[in-house]
């Protein structure tokens, strides 16, 4: 069942629904806070907004790089498993 955490980003609190359980909540919002507060560090004349969006895209590239990462590992996986069920019918075969 789904519960209400609220948490909090640079001073703006959200209040979530999510039955993903209270601390992994608290950990999202720890990694955006920390992100958006070295970008912040990085870019003093950055508006709020600009720094929220640019670590959305931040987030969003390491994303698409861990799922791009993710399917070359699958596929690898696949030629291996692949290789090994050949070899495995060729020494049956004998």
């Amino acid at each position: 069942m789904a519960e209400m955490i609220e948490v909090t980003i640079l001073g703006q609190h959200f209040k979530l629904r999510t039955d993903t359980g209270n601390d992994y909540v608290h950990e999202l919002a720890e990694y955006v806070e920390t992100l958006v507060e070295e970008l912040r560090s990085q870019s003093r004349a950055a508006s709020t907004d600009r720094v929220a969006l640019m670590a959305a895209l931040q987030i969003a590239d390491r994303y698409f790089q861990l799922r791009q990462q993710s399917e070359g590992n699958k596929e690898l996986a696949n030629g291996r498993i692949q290789r090994l069920i050949e070899a495995s019918d060729q020494i049956l075969a004998e």
